[in-house]
């Protein structure tokens, strides 16, 4: 009932975890439904216990997706969510009511969300991609394709600041600073170099070669130079 705290994830994770257990013994306990009446109610009104957690998910799931966009954990949540609709739908008002349906609908939304521009792989980065633009475009850091750093930190609201910072982090993150160092050439190159610097001053046995700055460097990099930081 404390509304300020769906937005957290906890509230998300209580319905997966209830439902999945739930649906497990459901799966589980079919040999026993003719001997145990108990196990009979069960499995007859488990289907619409699911019904009012999927509206707290998908309420709560919206709320994050509204605040910071989609990413590969919540778009697994919205995923898991409309499969749970699905085969909570099927057990409601079906007369069949066959087992196969959890594997094969489950089996089906994986391949589903696997190939194509709507693939777990492409949908959350091209989001936070676009969303990573309108933000630069609204603190006037991207200027007609342009990056133009701010001249200070304060020239920016800490909300939008964290914003950007926080994109910037879960795009280099999610395909190796890739996207990023497109956007940011110079401060990859600049971070590549400082790296380099580092990693010839220390000396210790079984040494590897030099390859790359870390994510963590990339994203110093670009973000120092921009003008923005994460406010917790």
């Amino acid at each position: 009932m404390n509304f300020s705290d769906w937005p957290k994830g906890i509230v998300s994770w209580m319905v997966i975890g209830f439902s999945s257990f739930g649906y497990l013994i459901y799966i589980l306990s079919r040999a026993y439904a003719d001997e145990s009446r108990m196990v009979a109610v069960f499995r007859r009104y488990f289907p619409y216990m699911v019904a009012p957690q999927i509206l707290m998910l998908g309420y709560a799931i919206y709320l994050r997706i509204n605040q910071y966009d989609l990413t590969m954990n919540r778009y697994f949540v919205v995923i898991f969510g409309i499969w749970l609709t699905i085969i909570s739908l099927y057990y409601i008002f079906s007369t069949k009511k066959s087992l196969s349906m959890i594997p094969t609908s489950l089996v089906a939304i994986i391949l589903i969300i696997s190939l194509g521009p709507w693939s777990i792989y492409s949908l959350p980065l091209a989001r936070q991609e676009a969303r990573l633009m309108r933000d630069l475009e609204t603190a006037q850091i991207l200027q007609n394709g342009v990056i133009v750093p701010l001249q200070n930190n304060t020239d920016i609201s800490r909300e939008l600041s964290t914003d950007i910072y926080s994109e910037i982090d879960y795009i280099c993150g999610f395909d190796d600073c890739d996207t990023i160092k497109e956007l940011f050439p110079e401060q990859y190159t600049l971070s590549d170099t400082n790296a380099q610097k580092e990693w010839e001053q220390y000396t210790y046995e079984g040494k590897e070669p030099y390859t790359e700055p870390s994510k963590y460097q990339i994203v110093a990099a670009v973000t120092q130079y921009i003008k923005v930081q994460q406010y917790w």
